[in-house]
């Protein structure tokens, strides 16, 4: 069997440590001295210099040191992480910028990595000097990562900037029983993959190193395991999502892959594999929202943030479809114009001006509902666009997850409806996926929706793609190409 290729997240190497000596090595040389002795008879993990005692003892200090008083109530919470990254298990300490929570993650990260081009930015005074001083301490304590030491990924710089992707050659198996082996011709690119790989996403298990992203693509089936009747070796197909939640079990960065059978979509003439590749997660996202959630109808003003993104484009064709008045925020005027020929009557620059100003200088009562693929920094100021008996519906997190919400408010806004759909609880079931399959392709085949596929990246260049991604170069959909 040829050699397949993949794209996995791999452990970077460690950053020459003579870049940035830490003067706490020089400050502490005779605690690190002691600390090094005690451990001459402890096992340590492959490419530590000390042990997880010693690790915790040097960066919690004592009451002489005083950075144990930094970190008041976090001990609990970092005796669990060097405990996991000693038995080399995944780590996932997930916390917005700035906390302690997401502090203790880079400082880690960095230890076990031995990256010494990490910085850390705190809040102004002595929380930011603690931190600093810590970061110095575990600096020290790897060489660099051995061959059975993981990178507490995906807390790991490198892996949030996508600079530890890096492409393999891989022999697969036969497809086994109810399995289908599929060339992969379009690899459709998602923002959960970004989210997968920065460990933004609400992943309830840990991952297992290396990772293969991706969730979607498209392509032609190779080869077919025992029992599998629904396709057969030259049938299109593309799919979306495995059997359990659509961001886990991923792998589609990849030349080939053997999934599911019944997770494939055979594809009618109408629909370029490419096409499909660039829908398939986008389409069912917006399938949901339209048909489960909120579907827009004749009189309905609807505003859509990220208009000129590959889920905001096919909501906004779907809306003005179904009759809908469609306001649509977006980054730039190039990005307007996108939207505007994709389904759009009002584009805003929210760059520019404030949005929720300039949808009630439209809709001065309020839009009926929101589409928000944004989060965190659309989710709170779009509630005031809303109008009453209207619904905000948040369907993504490109910004960071919304903050909490106090139910109270949604009464005293005009009786307010929030939703939070996932897409898992409509592709799981296999019936719902192909439904709503057959009624995206019968819309894309018929040209009331336009797939837009802004960019295309060589396989080998995904990292690049995510770059783009997140600076928010794209419009539409993006794709890699085998």
């Amino acid at each position: 069997m040829p050699p397949k290729s993949k794209l996995s997240e791999a452990k970077p190497a460690s950053a020459p440590r003579d870049l940035q000596r830490p003067a706490a090595e020089v400050v502490h040389a005779d605690e690190l001295s002691r600390l090094a002795q005690a451990d001459a008879s402890r096992p340590r993990p492959p490419g530590w210099r000390m042990t997880p005692q010693s690790v915790l003892r040097f960066i919690l200090g004592d009451e002489k040191t005083g950075i144990a008083q930094k970190f008041v109530g976090r001990r609990a919470m970092l005796e669990r992480c060097v405990v996991a990254l000693a038995t080399n298990r995944g780590l996932m300490l997930i916390g917005e910028p700035g906390t302690a929570k997401s502090w203790l993650s880079e400082l880690l990260s960095a230890a076990i990595s031995g990256d010494s081009t990490l910085t850390i930015q705190g809040s102004a005074g002595t929380t930011e000097d603690a931190i600093k001083y810590s970061w110095n301490y575990a600096l020290l304590l790897a060489e660099g990562p051995g061959e059975r030491s993981l990178v507490p990924a995906p807390l790991h710089r490198g892996m949030t900037e996508g600079k530890v992707v890096r492409f393999e050659e891989i022999t697969l198996p036969p497809p086994a029983a109810g399995e289908a082996r599929i060339r992969h011709t379009a690899i459709g690119i998602n923002y959960s993959d970004i989210n997968v790989r920065r460990g933004g996403f609400y992943i309830a298990r840990p991952l297992t190193f290396p990772v293969i992203l991706g969730n979607e693509a498209a392509g032609v089936v190779e080869s077919v395991g025992p029992g599998v009747t629904d396709v057969r070796p030259g049938d299109r197909v593309a799919y979306a999502g495995m059997r359990g939640e659509f961001f886990e079990e991923t792998g589609s960065y990849a030349q080939a892959r053997n999934v599911p059978a019944e997770r494939l979509l055979r594809l009618p003439d109408g629909v370029t594999e490419q096409q499909a590749a660039a829908m398939m997660v986008k389409g069912f996202t917006a399938s949901l929202i339209i048909n489960r959630i909120y579907r827009p109808k004749p009189g309905d003003t609807i505003l859509i943030h990220t208009a000129a993104g590959g889920v905001g484009m096919i909501l906004g064709q779907w809306s003005k479809h179904l009759d809908a008045t469609v306001i649509g925020t977006v980054g730039s005027p190039e990005k307007a114009t996108i939207a505007q020929s994709h389904g759009c009557d009002h584009a805003i620059l929210y760059r520019d001006v404030d949005f929720v100003a300039a949808v009630k200088a439209i809709a001065p009562h309020g839009v009926s509902a929101v589409f928000d693929g944004v989060g965190k920094d659309t989710f709170t100021a779009s509630l005031d666009c809303v109008r009453p008996f209207g619904m905000l519906v948040n369907y993504g997190n490109a910004s960071g997850h919304p903050p909490p919400i106090d139910l109270l408010q949604l009464a005293k806004r005009g009786s307010l409806s929030v939703c939070r759909p996932a897409l898992s609880s409509m592709i799981a079931d296999v019936p719902s996926m192909r439904t709503a399959a057959a009624e995206l392709f019968d819309l894309v085949a018929r040209g009331i929706l336009n797939v837009e596929i802004g960019a295309t990246y060589p396989l080998r260049d995904a990292a690049a793609a995510h770059r783009d991604i997140e600076s928010r170069k794209v419009a539409g959909s993006a794709l890699l190409l085998p």
